[in-house]
């Protein structure tokens, strides 16, 4: 039994969650400009200085967020900034859900 399609599949669920719930917590709070900007995978590659192949296979590996769009893949810049080490880890801390505290415990 193959475990890896479904640890993708759990983990493109929890981003979708997370996501959800991100965008409730900012309608919420009246703050909806904080909300996250989503790339295309030409747009990230060009950020971060890398080819779209190099892109696909850092989203398969976790290491950047994929989102689905209307059937589109769709980057997010922050994913993006903590790749190039530009945010700092202890804002990052502050800011991720519980699920992602979880996540990243076990990883």
């Amino acid at each position: 039994m193959k475990l890896q399609p479904i640890l993708d599949d759990i983990q493109n669920g929890l981003n979708i969650l997370q996501q959800k719930v991100n965008i409730i917590r900012t309608l919420d709070t009246g703050k909806f400009y904080e909300v996250d900007v989503q790339m295309t995978r030409k747009e990230a590659a060009e950020f971060i200085g890398r080819s779209v192949r190099q892109v696909d296979r850092l989203c398969d590996e976790h290491k950047i967020k994929r989102i689905y769009v209307g059937g589109s893949v769709r980057i997010l810049k922050s994913s993006l900034l903590e790749y190039k080490g530009l945010v700092l880890q202890q804002d990052c801390k502050s800011e991720m859900s519980e699920i992602e505290r979880l996540y990243q415990k076990y990883l």
